[in-house]
């Protein structure tokens, strides 16, 4: 039987840096160092990131999990106070708040979620109640996503839940991902490692390191869609180290 990401989160961890070599592991913190550094740098006043839920909520699950406690400290108080607009931005500032250790607000069950967010919102569930059983509404977002063309999605879903009727399907290249969707290939194959071939964490690490920017950041466009892709990549290296 499949175990859930929720149940294999903080026993798996531990474990991630074993298939890295030593020069890969120091040039990882390196970089995982200057992708902390860019977050604290486009921190808002108010401690907001952009004055954006969305993008503030990742950076600082991103910080917290780094270590970064005190950096993510003002974020983390700028989500308390705020009010969520949708599924999706509740689940990540619960997201946030868990990493934080603190007590998130309750969550709205998902409606019409698909894709990454959806599996966000599955995710906070997960940590918010770890080893409960999947909700109704829960399993009913997995059968959606299993349904998706995107085999991440479809992994993810397979890993996330294990009552899982479907055998998980295969990643065969981790080329053109987005930062959300190279974090979900990396918390899946965490437990279903055996879906792609070859070495999935140099695989990952590599494409995240040759992907970082001058500024320490991940990705192009817009302030708020930058962070929250550094703060996706920081996440994902801290999987895999």
């Amino acid at each position: 039987m499949l175990k859930t990401l929720s149940t294999l989160f903080l026993l798996l961890l531990p474990l991630a840096g074993e298939e890295l070599g030593v020069s890969m592991r120091l040039e990882s913190a390196m970089v995982m160092e200057r992708g902390c550094k860019a977050l604290m740098a486009w921190q808002s006043p108010d401690g907001s990131w952009h004055g954006d839920l969305r993008a503030t909520a990742h950076a600082a699950t991103a910080l917290s999990m780094a270590g970064q406690d005190s950096a993510a400290s003002n974020g983390i108080a700028y989500i308390s106070a705020g009010n969520a607009h949708s599924s999706v931005e509740s689940a990540l500032c619960s997201r946030a708040l868990l990493h934080a250790g603190k007590t998130p607000k309750p969550q709205p069950e998902p409606v019409s979620e698909a894709g990454c967010d959806a599996l966000f919102i599955m995710e906070a569930g997960f940590l918010a109640m770890p080893g409960a059983k999947p909700s109704t509404a829960q399993k009913t977002l997995r059968d959606r996503l299993l349904a998706s063309q995107n085999p991440v999605i479809r992994l993810a879903a397979c890993a996330m839940m294990e009552d899982t009727p479907f055998n998980a399907p295969r990643i065969s290249t981790l080329n053109d991902l987005d930062y959300a969707s190279l974090y979900w290939a990396a918390r899946s194959l965490l437990v279903l490692p055996s879906s792609f071939t070859g070495n999935w964490r140099n695989a990952i690490v590599s494409k995240l390191l040759d992907g970082q920017k001058a500024d320490g950041g991940w990705g192009e466009g817009a302030p708020p869609q930058r962070t929250c892709d550094t703060a996706l990549a920081l996440q994902t290296l801290i999987l895999c180290l």
